[in-house]
């Protein structure tokens, strides 16, 4: 993704982006958790995460902010629960956070974006509108959006849902039935048809 226009950031550093949001709504030091992302604790491609669990820690130390390092087995979704916002570099928290209402701040741009459920603050210039909402109305509303999200790209946009199960990370088990058709039907008209195409047609629907 560097260098691509879709994912610009207007921070120089994603921990400028904290330093900044951390001020704007004025946050004391015990009021704020860095969870490191457990991944840096694995070994991946003969790559560990010890640099940028060392870059974030140690900004985390010089501001007074409690660490949860990598390799700690605290739950991630039970520190979510317990917050009232999550700040994200764009990674999956923010689905699990919002899938709970819970109010995701995101420095930078991410595939989940656009679907509503995020405060964007991907530079200085969008600190002016944040502020902490934890009202029953922006939880449900962040909650819904979020399950809009996760459907819409599990269960719409992906092909053959009901047709490919993973057996492992590298494969698959295939069940009959599926129309190929689809596919052609992809390739020439460019338009991906929902792979379930059942809609509500209303609130209400939806809830059901």
């Amino acid at each position: 993704i560097w260098g691509h226009p879709d994912w610009v950031s207007g921070w120089a550093q994603r921990t400028d982006a904290f330093d900044a949001v951390i001020d704007h709504l004025g946050l004391r030091p015990d009021e704020v958790i860095l969870r490191n992302h457990p991944n840096w604790a694995t070994t991946i491609h003969g790559r560990t995460g010890d640099r940028p669990e060392a870059h974030y820690t140690d900004w985390a130390h010089a501001r007074g902010i409690t660490v949860i390092g990598a390799a700690e087995p605290t739950s991630t979704l039970a520190l979510i629960d317990q917050c009232d916002a999550v700040v994200v570099n764009g990674g999956s928290a923010a689905l699990e956070a919002g899938i709970l209402g819970k109010q995701v701040i995101a420095v930078g741009p991410s595939v989940y974006q656009r679907a509503g459920f995020q405060d964007t603050v991907y530079g200085p210039e969008d600190l002016g509108e944040l502020k902490l909402d934890a009202s029953p109305t922006a939880l449900a509303t962040r909650a819904r959006q979020t399950l809009r999200f996760g459907y819409t790209m599990n269960h719409r946009l992906p092909q053959f849902v009901d047709h490919v199960r993973a057996v492992t990370p590298t494969s698959y088990r295939y069940a009959p039935g599926a129309d190929p058709q689809r596919l052609h039907r992809l390739v020439l008209t460019g338009a991906v048809e929902p792979d379930d195409p059942r809609r509500a047609t209303g609130r209400d629907g939806e809830d059901r």
